[in-house]
């Protein structure tokens, strides 16, 4: 019999093996089971043959198991009511309920927040009709981000457009699965580079505990070229909210929890943008999200030094304060890059070609390293027990270092062990303070 508390976790991905993960390394945590699970997931507990979106089936086990803390990884989890299901039947789970979670799933709400709670958004109109959707992005070059008006499209329902003629392509691709395009402008001046940063925060009604700030990497080519994807890398701490990170805070955070009238419980996650040249609005708020961001909790993770991060997660499902609660952190940088199968984001016929590809290597000693970790997402076994290629994001290779060079260098060097033919990755991740870091030191 294992001590402490048994915790269930809903998911399959590289967020999901990233939490299981930081249960195991928390005090307190005896069982971790993992539904459905992958790979990765079974190394630090069970794995239960139960899908992430048969709920009775997970409240089931929960009681029969008699689960202290369930974590749901998926906002598709989350817009579908789960949290609600599993309080009702007096299970502790961490997440928002269905009604905050809306505040990812409904865009347009999201939007209202934001404006209520009196913080600056780019600007943005709401389309029925595709030929007056087109016509905004035609009155302004800045006009050229398009968006799903539902959160719950995996990562990629946002699609920010380099010219007018893709996002005028983007328009008819996205009324083909919707009847509402979201039309947004790019923050700040045209001709300048406004960079994402992400923002996520532990929350209990008023009480936060934020994380490191990070940068996710959405595009599948390098430079951030090609199509958008659900993530294919991320890196902590993000330079570019450096000396800001009290700030949005104050202005963003805290304004948020106090118009969601102190009921929100779980990860908030917020997206950004840097608005450089404005004093007032340094950064300016895109979306918000309603969990752990993927892939950016991975990088984190292994920056993470808190075996407290269990009791934090169960506080929060309790609804109570988390404000005698303090995270500590490993000193230096992490990166992640996404392994995903060539055909991603696609999955078409050559995507679906590659699965059950095998994946070779990870014997390699290098991953013997404390400062590599590899997390599983899209990867499962053959019938005889090969890991093999089971889906589009693949693995989550994450390696940390004194500063981000070192862990660039060490995260390229655990990629090249990987040998499998079916993946790809790029070898570009944190590129933007890689190149700001040499500048600045001479490196």
């Amino acid at each position: 019999m294992v001590n402490g508390d048994s915790v269930l976790i809903i998911g399959s991905g590289g967020r999901e093996h990233a939490l299981a993960w930081l249960m195991a390394k928390s005090d307190g945590v005896g069982k971790i089971y993992t539904a459905p699970g992958n790979p990765g997931t079974k190394q630090v507990g069970e794995n239960v043959n139960i899908s992430a979106n048969d709920f009775d089936a997970l409240v089931d086990f929960a009681l029969k198991k008699k689960i202290d803390l369930v974590i749901t990884g998926s906002e598709s989890q989350l817009g579908k009511g789960i949290v609600d299901i599993f309080q009702k039947n007096g299970i502790n789970i961490y997440g928002p309920n269905q009604q905050m979670a809306q505040i990812e799933i409904d865009k347009i709400y999201g939007k209202e927040i934001m404006i209520k709670a009196g913080i600056s958004t780019p600007q943005h109109w709401i389309f029925k009709d595709p030929e007056a959707a087109k016509a905004k992005i035609m009155e302004d070059p800045k006009n050229t981000v398009v968006k799903h008006p539902s959160g719950d499209m995996g990562g990629k329902g946002v699609h920010p457009c380099a010219t007018q003629e893709e996002a005028l392509a983007e328009v008819d691709k996205m009324f083909e699965i919707t009847d509402t395009v979201v039309i947004e402008q790019f923050a700040g001046e045209k001709g300048v580079i406004h960079e994402e940063a992400s923002c996520m925060v532990i929350c209990s009604g008023l009480s936060y505990i934020p994380l490191l700030f990070s940068q996710d990497h959405k595009k599948e080519g390098e430079g951030d070229t090609g199509s958008n994807t659900g993530g294919m890398g991320a890196y902590a701490p993000c330079e570019i909210t450096r000396g800001y990170e009290d700030w949005i805070l104050e202005k963003i955070v805290k304004p948020t929890l106090k118009v969601l009238n102190g009921k929100f419980f779980g990860t908030l996650y917020i997206a950004l943008i840097r608005n450089p040249g404005d004093d007032i609005w340094p950064f300016q708020v895109l979306e918000y999200n309603a969990r752990f961001g993927d892939p950016e909790l991975q990088p984190i993770a292994t920056l993470l030094d808190a075996p407290n991060f269990y009791q934090i997660l169960k506080t929060s499902a309790q609804q109570e304060d988390l404000s005698n609660f303090e995270l500590k952190w490993h000193p230096g940088s992490a990166i992640c890059t996404v392994m995903a199968n060539k055909g991603y984001p696609r999955k078409d016929d050559y995507y679906k070609s590659l699965l059950g590809t095998r994946i070779l290597g990870l014997d390699d000693p290098y991953f013997k390293n404390p400062w590599v970790t590899v997390f599983h997402a899209g990867s499962g076994f053959n019938e005889k027990g090969e890991l093999i290629v089971a889906g589009g994001r693949t693995l989550n290779v994450t390696t940390r270092g004194k500063d981000i060079i070192e862990a660039h260098e060490r995260c390229l060097e655990a990629l090249s062990k990987i040998k499998c033919d079916a993946l790809r990755y790029r070898r570009d991740i944190g590129y933007r303070d890689i190149a700001r870091f040499k500048a600045r030191t001479g490196r």
